[in-house]
């Protein structure tokens, strides 16, 4: 990884750069209140894709674009993305919801993929109508396989579950998106 990184940085592009570790203070330090692209994709030995769990003060409240295909997703936290996207503990977010457009955590390789079913939390990911996953069974709650990609068996297209209804559950089709318990309050 870098020894540095210019003040205010807004893109980091290092696709198949062979990176092992990130350096997730000196990123912050540099562009924890500009990143708004990180391209991650490609090294598939990055040990740590996601800021540690125990470091809620490491945050990207601007990013808007996270490549993470063909990376290890075995710290994949249900939720990581929150987290690295300015969310609190506590689960709560900004109010206009976080700013992420653009998610790829689509594998390469089986050996990229969480040995565990991963139930990721995308509550307040409100500009996120879709993104890549690597598991056409197991989108997240809110979300439901639109395609598969013909290139890999490890690519699929995850859409949000339409404005008004919800999705509790991992897995599941278009079909399993219910019209909202709660009146609407969480907009998957």
């Amino acid at each position: 990884f870098f020894s540095s990184i210019p003040s205010n940085t807004s893109v980091l592009l290092m696709p198949s750069a062979k990176v092992t570790r990130v350096d997730w203070d000196l990123l912050f330090d540099a562009a924890g209140a500009t990143l708004e692209v990180l391209d991650l994709s490609g090294n598939d030995l990055l040990q740590n894709p996601f800021p540690p769990s125990d470091r809620k003060d490491i945050t990207f409240p601007m990013l808007t674009t996270l490549n993470l295909h063909g990376t290890n997703l075995g710290t994949l936290a249900p939720k990581s993305i929150q987290a690295m996207c300015g969310g609190a503990a506590d689960n709560s977010k900004p109010t206009t919801g976080f700013p992420l457009q653009s998610l790829d955590l689509s594998a390469s390789v089986e050996d990229t993929l969480p040995r565990e079913t991963i139930n990721l939390d995308l509550t307040g990911f409100t500009n996120l109508a879709a993104f890549t996953w690597h598991n056409k069974s197991t989108c997240p709650p809110g979300f439901y396989p639109t395609t598969e990609s013909p290139s890999s068996p490890f690519d699929v297209l995850c859409g949000k579950c339409r404005s008004g209804t919800e999705k509790l559950e991992a897995g599941g089709t278009l079909a399993d998106c219910k019209a909202c318990s709660d009146k609407g309050q969480f907009d998957f």
